[in-house]
């Protein structure tokens, strides 16, 4: 099955625009969670893991890319703030 989309799109940030590609899981994915609260969303980035490392790594790596840039993406931030107190 497919587990994920390929998005190619447009950040646009305070410094100017960024290219990117986004992977949107799908609802085949064994990880899909769909529309959830932030603490469910946590718990479950906090399992997973993929062929380039855990997702927990992913979101701090992503959090500090886009702090660095001065975006404000609060979901992030909120999740990033969550699972730092899973990792606790």
């Amino acid at each position: 099955p497919r587990w994920s989309v390929e998005r190619r799109m447009t950040l646009h940030m305070a410094r100017g625009n960024a290219y990117g590609s986004v992977y949107v899981a799908t609802p085949d994915n064994p990880n899909f969670l769909g529309a959830a609260p932030p603490g469910d969303m946590a718990r479950q980035i906090f399992r997973a893991r993929g062929p380039s490392g855990t997702n927990l790594e992913y979101l701090f790596e992503l959090e500090r890319a886009l702090r660095n840039l001065t975006s404000e993406s609060d979901e992030v931030f909120v999740l990033a703030e969550e699972l730092r107190r899973l990792s606790e």
